[in-house]
């Protein structure tokens, strides 16, 4: 029974792994915690403690991490909850800006591509700063769409930079 519930985590962990589109597969996943509890049935593990997964380009932090994977053992939705909940994904080639976010949830959703940050969300890469109560990030194709409350109240703030050349000149 240990031996599968050992296996069964190590399936969850190795599932994990194709957090963030552009962080390739096979990068190991570790992942930090006070605590963890696997329900295999379920296809849930649930790692909770100053949280810190870490798989690639990708890093996230928070006080919960649950991570749900089907029969098969792929990754179907991971969550991570804080107050707040932060992930950094490096930048893909020297030079380029690392993408930042804060949020009270981060849920990533591997079909789709999809980050989705809720609570007080904040999406930074470099100067470029997008504020909001909702935010969705298209990892694949690095689109961004930000929204308020969904009763009303609240506005999406964008800050957007104009890029620089070489003399330090806006282009």
């Amino acid at each position: 029974m240990a031996r599968r519930a050992s296996a069964a985590l190590l399936l969850a962990l190795a599932a994990a792994g194709s957090l963030g589109a552009a962080t390739p597969p096979r990068e190991p996943v570790r992942v930090e915690a006070d605590r963890a509890e696997l329900d295999e049935r379920r296809g849930v593990a649930v790692y909770t403690g100053a949280v810190r997964l870490r798989q690639g380009r990708l890093e996230a932090r928070g006080e919960r991490l649950t991570v749900h994977t089907d029969a098969e053992g792929r990754l179907t939705r991971a969550v991570v909850t804080g107050d707040p909940a932060t992930c950094r994904r490096a930048p893909a080639s020297p030079g380029g800006h690392p993408v930042e976010c804060r949020a009270r949830r981060l849920e990533y959703l591997p079909q789709r591509e999809a980050l989705v940050l809720t609570g007080a969300a904040v999406l930074r890469q470099g100067p470029n700063v997008f504020r909001s109560e909702h935010i969705a990030y298209d990892l694949a194709r690095e689109v961004v769409r930000a929204e308020p409350k969904a009763h009303g109240g609240g506005r999406v703030r964008v800050t957007i930079e104009p890029r620089r050349g070489e003399d330090g000149e806006a282009r």
